[in-house]
């Protein structure tokens, strides 16, 4: 695979998912460049808490994808089914 070292928001047309796992902060930044047809499955804390105001509470930096984080879902695939295919 090659090594990536740039977001290339352009190659997004193409994808159906992303996985990302960065610092906090980070997938925020590339949710923003997501299409409607783009899933994010974000292994950080960055989609974990569905209010900016807690986000800040907790990781004392502002979120930066307020548009994103009220339509996230935090889960487990075990435990939680039927809400993910909704």
């Amino acid at each position: 695979l090659p090594k990536i070292v740039k977001f290339n928001k352009n190659l997004l047309n193409n994808v159906e998912l992303v996985f990302t796992s960065l610092p906090n902060g980070e997938a925020q930044k590339i949710s923003n460049n997501l299409l409607k047809k783009n899933i994010l499955i974000d292994l950080s804390a960055d989609f974990r808490l569905n209010s900016t105001k807690e986000y800040l509470k907790w990781y004392k930096i502002k979120h930066k994808s307020k548009k994103n984080i009220k339509n996230s879902i935090y889960a487990l695939s075990e435990f939680s089914k039927k809400k993910l295919r909704s």
